[in-house]
């Protein structure tokens, strides 16, 4: 899932089936990905069962399966090729879970189902076209929003780091201010790696990339790096895809250690004219599965704010800085006027 749009994954992963001559490649009519958050969740419901020895839990279930896959099946004396064979094992007996107690439940899964695909830990695609344009008017697509209003996405990809994702807590600091007639913005991640070294837990390696809008200028990165024990200052690399403007770069962060990524870039001349004509428009969206990461604004607009959605804190009213920190549960929508 390198794309952050889910339907270009969704693509490529059916254009991968069909070119190793997947089973019933032409028939299938919806793609849909699911996070260990959605397995979780479900087990809250279905309560806790058994699989081939093995007690599983909301609590324990994604750690479980992963250590199966990768490490028990050998101990199991089964075969490499069928280590995965637990997970199916583990389907069945869920989806008969699921089955057994649809009725009685319902109302408890028809909510989940909502919440998660809000949350983008559900997402759903379909080369039909008429399937596709129900699913995207119910916004379960998981793509890459539209939009005029300024924009950001942080986009981290995990480059053989275990299963590391588990042990990190982000925290997405963006900020703004004036420079001339033009606006200075910089998305800055905190990484803070909560782990040690073990048979899930590695160095967090990943490429990040952030999608802003089309038309801003690079200026400068901080943090990125080389390679992932070197001090060295690495590349920014720089692109224009799903009709948004991105800038990447690699950093590694060592287990109980921090590590700080920040792009700082000029917003295009339409977004500084909008803050001039009075009214600034920002939406952050999520990547696809992350959790409820921290999502902290600072919007220095060089003019008073006269009302802002949401507000802010009441000790902050009446000066020409937006503050706010949230989370980034669900994609986040801000609006101020001056």
């Amino acid at each position: 899932n390198w794309s952050p749009d889910f339907s270009e994954s969704a693509k490529k992963a059916l254009e991968f089936y069909k070119a190793e001559g997947g089973v019933k490649a032409d028939q299938i009519d919806m793609v849909v990905a699911f996070t260990p958050t959605v397995v979780e969740k479900l087990l809250e419901i279905t309560g806790s069962f058994t699989v081939d020895g093995i007690e599983f839990t909301a609590s324990n279930v994604t750690e479980k399966l992963e250590y199966e896959v990768e490490y028990g099946y050998s101990e199991d004396e089964i075969a490499f090729a069928e280590r995965k064979q637990i997970i199916r094992s583990f389907m069945d007996i869920l989806l008969n879970h699921l089955q057994n107690s649809l009725f009685s439940n319902l109302t408890n899964y028809e909510k989940l189902f909502m919440d998660m695909v809000e949350q983008k830990q559900i997402m759903i695609y379909s080369p039909e076209i008429e399937q596709q344009k129900i699913i995207e008017e119910n916004n379960w697509d998981g793509q890459v929003v539209s939009t005029s209003a300024d924009y950001l996405l942080w986009v981290d990809a995990n480059l053989a780091s275990l299963k590391t994702d588990h042990a990190m807590d982000r925290e997405l600091k963006y900020s703004i201010r004036p420079d001339g007639d033009r606006f200075i913005a910089i998305a800055e991640m905190v990484y803070k790696h909560n782990g040690k070294f073990d048979w899930r837990t590695s160095r967090y390696r990943t490429y990040a990339r952030i999608f802003v809008p089309v038309g801003s200028e690079w200026i400068s990165t901080t943090g990125a790096m080389k390679w992932d024990r070197t001090s060295g200052e690495g590349p920014t690399d720089k692109g224009v895809e799903l009709n948004k403007q991105w800038f990447g770069a690699f950093i590694a962060i060592e287990p109980e250690k921090q590590g700080i990524l920040k792009f700082e870039y000029y917003l295009p001349a339409e977004i500084s004219q909008k803050i001039k004509d009075r009214q600034y428009d920002l939406y952050i969206q999520k990547q696809l599965g992350t959790i409820d990461h921290t999502l902290t604004l600072n919007l220095d607009f060089g003019k008073n704010i006269v009302a802002a959605n949401p507000a802010e804190m009441k000790d902050d009213w009446g000066d020409k800085i937006y503050k706010n920190q949230t989370n980034l549960l669900v994609d986040k929508y801000f609006t101020v006027n001056f």
